[in-house]
């Protein structure tokens, strides 16, 4: 029988079976008169089990008494339960800080057994940690995320903004070879492959924009090449435009375009104004793009930079489903086309597919709420949320108050740390 078997053992009889309250009453009825024999026959106990129950629990508080397995683990415990509960909470809090304990950090020479065990006991999973930079743990911060409300609420009620009129704009970038997914393989294989179209790939930009009650904006495409042909959008979705640059990202010159597509499609006005909370990056906020939004009735608001992870609805709730999708749909085609390995001008077929799947209603309004952003909720993220930002010396500005050095900090975290907004 090998350890792991022995670790989940399972016994072979109901002895260990039987419930406390159970087990607690026969035992009552046993000090009352009635014979062992008796209430072992009443309550389908076995008479052993019983009086075994009935010796160890005298003299013991109700919560010092257990049955079966969790009695025999309890006395053999190596820590104390107060003792234990605080290093689960321990661990916990390290998770929530970024700095969690690997499984051999955290139980350094204690055995495997114990681990599993204490690991059970208190909940705790074993997960792999999501890669995080140390500017979004820190950029996450209560006051930046404080003002970027205060900006929200600030525009949202001077211009009463509706579900409606509430869109956020953000550009994904989709390549040339798939992330392959789990495959069913034989049990003891140790390399298991997937067919991919190329070692490495070409990457073609998307930028999408969605509003708060599930409607999609048709995308624009910028392909890595220095002029842009028409069959390049080729099976794309439905007004889908295109645009190339010689990098494949977007630039300054054509999110002003876009801007163009995006005003063409929400038909906003000076007179119907409408709110697009987007990142602050310098293709976003340049003196062509705001211009031409407040010429058109486009408020804009950035994200505090670093921040678009926790606050972007586009990236919460949209574009992780967008990813699996066209992972998915890319497998698919490769193996409608065998021998042919996909190219940039097959991408705008495969993000239609991808984008029926995943770009939905459901996932869009999901992003909206998960994000505070619409229903409108300040208090969304909780102290554990912001954990991770308070193991950094970084200033408060509002503790920094009345020093030269607290007005010059104060002015550089508006500029590149905080959420801006251009009417």
């Amino acid at each position: 029988m090998n350890r792991r078997m022995l670790r989940n053992y399972v016994g072979k009889t109901q002895r260990a079976a039987v419930p406390l309250d159970v087990m607690k009453r026969a035992a009552d009825a046993f000090i009352a008169g009635a014979s062992l024999r008796e209430v072992s026959r009443n309550f389908d106990i076995d008479r052993a089990t019983l009086r075994r129950f009935i010796m160890k629990s005298r003299g013991k508080a109700d919560n010092e008494i257990q049955t079966g397995y969790k009695r025999l683990s309890a006395s053999k415990r190596i820590f104390p339960l107060q003792m234990e509960n605080d290093l689960a909470l321990h661990i916990k809090e390290l998770s929530d800080r970024f700095h969690g304990l690997s499984v051999l950090g955290q139980r350094k020479k204690a055995g495997k057994d114990w681990f599993l065990s204490f690991k059970d006991r208190n909940k705790l999973p074993v997960r792999a940690p999501e890669s995080t930079s140390l500017a979004r743990a820190t950029a996450f911060n209560r006051y930046n995320v404080t003002q970027f409300y205060n900006n929200l609420a600030a525009v949202m009620d001077r211009h009463k903004f509706t579900a409606n009129d509430i869109w956020n704009l953000d550009e994904t970038g989709c390549t040339t070879v798939q992330n392959p997914g789990k495959v069913v393989a034989q049990r003891g294989k140790k390399q298991v492959g997937s067919l991919t179209s190329a070692e490495r790939g070409e990457l073609v930009t998307v930028e999408y924009c969605v509003n708060a009650i599930g409607n999609v904006i048709p995308p624009l495409f910028v392909f890595p090449r220095v002029h842009y042909r028409d069959h390049f959008l080729n099976g794309a979705p439905s007004g889908a435009i295109g645009r190339a640059s010689r990098s494949g990202w977007m630039n300054e010159e054509l999110f002003s375009e876009y801007m163009h597509h995006f005003i063409q499609h929400t038909r906003c006005t000076k007179e119907r104004k409408v709110l697009l909370v987007l990142d602050n990056v310098e293709s976003h906020i340049t003196i062509t793009s705001i211009d031409l939004a407040r010429e058109n009735g486009v408020v804009l608001l950035t994200l505090p930079p670093h921040t678009s992870h926790r606050l972007q609805p586009l990236d919460r709730a949209v574009y992780g489903p967008f990813k699996k999708a066209y992972n998915i749909a890319m497998d698919g085609w490769i193996r409608s086309h065998p021998g042919r390995t996909v190219t940039i001008y097959d991408i705008p077929t495969i993000v239609a597919e991808a984008q029926l799947q995943a770009i939905t209603p459901r996932n869009i309004k999901a992003g909206f709420a998960a994000t505070g952003i619409y229903p409108f909720n300040r208090g969304i993220f909780t102290d554990a949320d912001f954990a991770a930002a308070e193991v950094t010396d970084r200033l408060n500005p509002e503790t920094a108050e009345g020093t030269s050095a607290g007005l010059l900090l104060q002015e550089i975290c508006f500029i590149r740390y905080t959420s801006l907004y251009f009417y």
